[in-house]
């Protein structure tokens, strides 16, 4: 089968789920009650980093930066130090971790078949026909803003596409404003090297603070793989 998730090897991809979850419990949340950002966001932002290793001491810097008004590393665009792919029910699970320790959480439905077994994953309307795979979640969480979407594309050598993509959802938590989603079509047909690409963004802001900032979450899909951001 195709792979649809791939991950460039100059990001240091590491697969070691079982030593990911040990190493997660000796992180610990963030204390909301010092902080000038709402409960409900610092406790949000608190949870998914301890879930994915963020120590207690980092998530403290982090939040400094976001009450100076400072975007984190994992808003900036800028590339990540480190991957980790874990997988998650309904397929891989990106988590993208930056200089700052801040990380972007990616994901990618797959009706994989699972080891050992002659039958695909059941994944709620996410199908797979040959190199077609149809009406697949595409989603991503940074810091505080989700986004996702639906896509159907088609795997193949120097002729993977994109055939569909709709059903955009944002959600902001608490003490954030994003704007309604919008998609663009930079392009739907592999050129040569060049993967089809689809972008939906969302501008933010951070209301108590102030700052603003654009949320991309990127579908590509090239040859025989497809990846997320």
């Amino acid at each position: 089968m195709a792979s649809v998730f791939a991950l460039s090897l100059s990001l240091g991809v590491s697969g070691n789920a079982s030593a990911y979850s040990d190493s997660i419990q000796q992180s610990a949340p963030a204390d909301a009650s010092s902080s000038l950002l709402p409960q409900e966001l610092v406790a949000e932002l608190s949870e998914t980093w301890t879930q994915h290793e963020v120590s207690a001491s980092n998530q403290v810097a982090l939040l400094e930066k976001l009450e100076a008004g400072v975007p984190l590393d994992a808003q900036t665009g800028i590339d990540p130090v480190s991957v980790n792919l874990v997988e998650g029910s309904d397929g891989p699970i990106e988590v993208r971790r930056f200089a700052d320790g801040s990380v972007n959480v990616l994901s990618l439905q797959s009706p994989a078949v699972s080891s050992g077994e002659g039958s695909p994953r059941s994944v709620t309307g996410c199908t797979q026909s040959g190199l077609r795979y149809n009406n697949c979640l595409v989603a991503g969480w940074f810091t505080g803003v989700q986004l996702s979407f639906r896509a159907t594309y088609v795997l193949g050598t120097s002729a993977a596409q994109i055939i569909s993509y709709d059903t955009e959802q944002v959600q902001c938590s608490a003490g954030l404003e994003c704007t309604t989603p919008e998609f663009t079509s930079v392009r739907l047909q592999q050129s040569g090297s060049t993967p089809a690409t689809v972008v939906l963004s969302t501008q933010y802001t951070l209301v108590v603070i102030g700052g603003t900032g654009t949320t991309n979450l990127v579908l590509t899909v090239q040859d025989q793989s497809a990846a997320s951001n």
